[in-house]
C-alpha cells in the first residue's frame, strides 16, 4: 500500500483498515523515508483514531494503532537511531490501564530480511526452542537480547544491552 492510502485508511475509523494501516505503518517503522509523508497529518491521524473500539482482549489491539502514532512522533522529533523503536515505552489510549507498555510484534527474523538487524547468535531451550537471540543493529551497532514466547500469540520482548 502507498502512503496516501495508508493515510486514507487509518483515518477511515474503520477499525479493521485502521488495525491494517498501522500495521503497515510499524513494518516500515525503520523507513524514516516512508514515515516522512505522515508526520504532516499526525494531529488528524490521531484525532480520527481516538475512542475506536479494536477489540482484543488478550492482547488489546489498539497497541498497533498507537505505536504506529509512536513510530511517527519518533521520526518527527528524535534524531536517535530507530532501533530504539525495539525498546520504546508507550501507553495504550482509550485504555482504562495506565501502564506503559513496548510493542512486541518485531519479529527478529523479519527485522533481518529488512537489513535493520544482523543476528549474532541464537540460544535454545533443550536444543528445540528459541529462548532467545543476541542481535545487533546495522546502523548504530547496538546490541539487543531478544526473548521469544508465545502465549495467546508469538511475541518478541527486546531489551538493549550494554
Amino acid at each position: 500500500m502507498k502512503q496516501e492510502e495508508l493515510f486514507n485508511y487509518i483515518t477511515s475509523r474503520d477499525c479493521n483498515k485502521v488495525w491494517q494501516s498501522a500495521c503497515e505503518i510499524i513494518k516500515y517503522s525503520h523507513n524514516k523515508e516512508f514515515i516522512k509523508y505522515f508526520i504532516p497529518h499526525l494531529s488528524t491521524i490521531i484525532e480520527k483514531t481516538n475512542k475506536l473500539e479494536m477489540g482484543g482482549f488478550f492482547a488489546p489491539n489498539q497497541r498497533f494503532v498507537d505505536f504506529a502514532i509512536k513510530i511517527i512522533e519518533f521520526h518527527k522529533n528524535k534524531e536517535n537511531c530507530s532501533c530504539f523503536l525495539y525498546i520504546e515505552k508507550f501507553h495504550l489510549s482509550n485504555s482504562l490501564l495506565k501502564k506503559e507498555i513496548k510493542y512486541d510484534g518485531f519479529n527478529p527474523k523479519k527485522e533481518v530480511e529488512k537489513e535493520n538487524i544482523i543476528f549474532i547468535t541464537t540460544c535454545y531451550i533443550n536444543k528445540k526452542w528459541v529462548d532467545y537471540y543476541l542481535v545487533e543493529c546495522c546502523k548504530c551497532k547496538k546490541r539487543f537480547k531478544v526473548e521469544e514466547r508465545e502465549g495467546h500469540y508469538m511475541f518478541w520482548n527486546w531489551n538493549e544491552l550494554e
